[in-house]
């Protein structure tokens, strides 16, 4: 299918904003390729005024061809959810329609999530594209939204089965990588060093599968920790790590700068919980491939389905002994990585290859 003057429609459950995740990274690489997009945000939590907005804002930014949407939900979604869920979605692409023509041939609407536009407009002549990066199969609209799409994306494995008895429609496509993960700042990496020493470097928003217990023990092995991500949680044991004088929490820092903070470190760590639930390929964290970019060994604390890494370029330790031992290893640059391996891997994902392989399939 080829696609010229092709509008895509990003819908997001996470806003724009210096942390990116998939949904930001194909945006961007969308529009690198020269196609238009609009990257529609999250709705803001509701209140009584949003029954009388029918307006929506478009955002010009610093990147070519990307639009940043932004629009108020009229009706709350916390009750009748299914009856509020569809007239939003009505209300709210009649106010798309003013300046997108959402009945077009030319139009692809990427979701990531389930949460907004289950059905389409009436008779449109657009394309879905239903990105499951997280399996939200414990939500109600999850089977619709399945069923409505022209095509699924799975970047795991596991959920490839149940997907496609929703839908045919169905295919595996890994976390990609950007041309950007590999540009970094020497002086920056020299100044990041001089700062925090020999450091490993953990990425991602701090919420509540974080293991808690894992990081006390990295901390008291006098290891120094760098943390990157927006905190979700706030409680007294993450407010206790602060105190440690080798834990660094930074932040959120932007997309684009964080591969200096990568590539001054000794190591990139996963520090989910130790659960076998989400050990046995449940999950595939976007943050690995950007260790992997910048030659970095990556420590998980789960099992993801990148197998032809394991031991090669990815070491799984399962509780907090195993971890602390790979990561001493790591910091006397005892674990080797199979640099063929992992370049040839991160070859075969670049986005364009999966964007043109992802399309082909539409």
């Amino acid at each position: 299918m080829k696609l010229e003057n092709q509008y895509i429609l990003i819908v997001s459950n996470e806003p724009w904003g210096d942390v990116w995740f998939s949904k930001q990274n194909y945006a961007y690489e969308l529009s690198r390729l020269g196609y238009q997009v609009f990257f529609i945000n999250p709705t803001n939590k509701w209140n009584w005024l949003n029954i009388f907005s029918f307006k929506v804002n478009y955002t010009t930014i610093g990147y070519k061809n990307i639009t940043i949407v932004d629009y108020k939900n009229n009706f709350p979604q916390t009750i009748f959810k299914k009856v509020f869920t569809k007239i939003n979605d009505f209300i709210n692409c009649i106010k798309l329609n003013k300046n997108i023509t959402l009945n077009n041939s030319n139009l692809i609407w990427w979701q990531f999530d389930p949460f907004r536009f289950i059905n389409k407009p009436i008779n449109s002549l657009s394309k879905r594209i239903y990105h499951v990066v997280d399996s939200y199969n414990s939500f109600w609209q999850d089977k619709i939204i399945a069923q409505e799409s022209d095509l699924i994306v799975c970047t795991n494995t596991s959920y490839v089965n149940r997907y496609k008895e929703y839908n045919k429609k169905t295919i595996y496509i890994p976390h990609g990588i950007s041309s950007d993960e590999y540009l970094v700042d020497e002086k920056k990496i020299i100044a990041l060093k001089k700062e925090f020493g020999n450091y490993a470097v953990l990425v991602g928003n701090i919420e509540n599968d974080i293991n808690i217990n894992l990081i006390k023990n990295i901390l008291s092995n006098k290891i120094n920790l760098v943390v990157i991500g927006f905190e979700y949680i706030k409680n007294n044991e993450w407010e206790e790590l602060k105190n440690y004088p080798n834990f660094f929490y930074l932040g959120v820092i932007n997309a684009k700068e964080v591969n200096n903070y990568i590539a001054a470190s000794k190591v990139g760590l996963v520090t989910y919980c130790f659960d076998k639930e989400i050990t046995i390929n449940s999950r595939t964290p976007l943050k690995i491939i950007n260790y992997l970019a910048q030659n970095k060994p990556v420590i998980s604390s789960i099992q993801t389905p990148l197998s032809i890494l394991e031991n090669k370029a990815i070491f799984y330790a399962f509780n907090n002994e195993d971890y602390i031992s790979y990561m001493q290893d790591a910091f006397e640059e005892k674990l080797n990585i199979n640099k063929e391996i992992v370049t040839n891997y991160l070859t075969s994902i670049t986005y364009p290859k999966l964007i043109k392989n992802i399309l082909n399939k539409l």
